[in-house]
């Protein structure tokens, strides 16, 4: 290689690290932490994340029973899921067995 070729290599890689570094730093910043841009320039402060406004429940067994509805919710939608895969494999299974007789090698 000559001179010239290894310091075009050598810048090279510096230029791919600076921009590396760049690009890595745009995406690392905390975008939390800096204020909003708005349309006209001017700079607003981020509105904090709303909470969840349920009801604190008060007693253990106000828990236990808020528990029990969420793994009773849990479960339907586990239960639904679960149809719906089996709906899907009965299909499947069903557009296999149906090739079998739309194909007949022996009538050619």
């Amino acid at each position: 290689m000559t001179q010239k070729q290894i310091v075009g290599i050598i810048v090279g890689g510096v230029v791919l690290l600076l921009v590396c570094f760049f690009v890595y730093g745009q995406f690392a910043s905390n975008s939390l932490s800096q204020p909003l841009m708005t349309s006209n320039g001017t700079t607003r402060q981020q509105s904090p994340p709303l909470q969840d406004s349920a009801p604190v429940p008060e007693s253990v067994d106000d828990i236990s029973a808020s528990i029990v509805s969420e793994s009773h919710v849990d479960a339907t939608a586990l239960d639904e899921e679960e149809m719906g895969a089996l709906e899907e494999f009965d299909q499947d299974s069903e557009s296999v067995n149906n090739l079998g007789t739309s194909y007949d090698e022996n009538s050619f």
